[in-house]
């Protein structure tokens, strides 16, 4: 997709999917419904506007319980490195004020804020722009939430109410039964209150070396996202070219419609190199692969145009301080 579009991270988008197979509907179905090919799926972030179809067609096809049932396919790591870090932070005061302030990791469209004044602290989100998400998304994103504050602290009472920007619905019992807390209708926006006292609790999954390293790489991830950013574009096509099995310059150079030369050159003026920014997008990625997939050490070394399963695993080590195999019990 082109950056200067509005957009939200392909891995959230798959988690809903993954949400709506578990409940057995057909994803198939939803796809063809919603006018969207099944290769979008592979997309590392979504067009707003595809996202909107999808769980529009969702929402006709199986109707209001698209949004909580979307929640249902997320899992620890489908933020990607966002969730690691949330994860890994030391309790959900610092978890809420990250994922504030990298809410452009997840979507250029929604704006989270996370207000610590109130007597009960505000998480909530708004609609960056004029146009307001699909109802059945704004859902979707609140349910995603809590679930991701229950990874944190299975057995926390950190939410003391929820607000929804909608009409009660006739199944509100469904949205009772899975907040488990009181629920304002007609809202002014979707929103969390929270229980202060829960705020400062510490996090079972705390670590330190982790947190500090999945930070860097949400920032990292948000300066890349920048619009017209060259090399977001260029990452980009050497993922692509990744799948293709031709990655070397000269193939990605064609792809971006420059010569080797002029590309070697935009490289230099952002003080990199090709064989620097395919590291980059490799260990990326192998992380992806790693938290996200049932992939083998040696399938995702062939993906990302390793020789063979020693070299990926030493680069893995060169990059997280540790082997693959290790690396996907800590996050699990």
């Amino acid at each position: 997709m082109a950056l200067d579009k509005s957009y939200i991270l392909g891995s959230w988008v798959n988690s809903c999917l993954q949400g709506f197979k578990l409940t057995g509907w057909c994803n198939a179905e939803i796809l063809r419904h919603a006018g969207l090919e099944a290769h979008v799926v592979n997309q590392t972030y979504w067009n707003a506007d595809q996202v909107t179809r999808l769980f529009d067609a969702a929402y006709q096809l199986h109707g209001n319980s698209v949004g909580l049932v979307s929640r249902l396919g997320l899992v620890p790591n489908t933020f990607q490195s966002l969730s690691l870090a949330v994860l890994a932070a030391p309790n959900f005061h610092t978890g809420l004020h990250l994922m504030a302030k990298y809410s452009a990791y997840i979507s250029n469209v929604l704006r989270y804020t996370f207000d610590d004044t109130p007597e009960h602290p505000l998480f909530s989100y708004d609609a960056v722009g004029s146009a307001e998400p699909h109802v059945m998304i704004s859902d979707a994103i609140l349910a995603a939430t809590v679930r991701t504050f229950r990874f944190v602290q299975p057995r926390s009472e950190l939410i003391y109410e929820v607000h929804l920007a909608q009409k009660k619905p006739d199944d509100a019992a469904v949205y009772e039964a899975y907040f488990g807390v009181p629920i304002q209708w007609q809202a002014k926006q979707h929103a969390l209150l929270l229980n202060r006292a829960s705020l400062l609790q510490g996090s079972m999954h705390a670590n330190a070396a982790l947190f500090e390293t999945h930070d860097a790489d949400c920032l990292n991830t948000i300066h890349r996202l920048k619009p017209d950013d060259f090399l977001a574009q260029l990452s980009q096509s050497i993922r692509t070219a990744l799948s293709d099995d031709d990655f070397s310059i000269s193939a990605v150079a064609e792809r971006l419609g420059v010569s080797v030369r002029s590309l070697q050159r935009r490289l230099s003026k952002q003080n990199t190199s090709y064989s620097q920014l395919l590291d980059q997008v490799r260990m990326k990625e192998a992380e992806v692969y790693i938290n996200s997939s049932a992939y083998s050490v040696s399938e995702i070394a062939q993906n990302l145009g390793f020789s063979d399963a020693g070299n990926f695993t030493r680069a893995f080590k060169r990059w997280y301080q540790c082997a693959p195999q290790h690396y996907r019990k800590l996050v699990q």
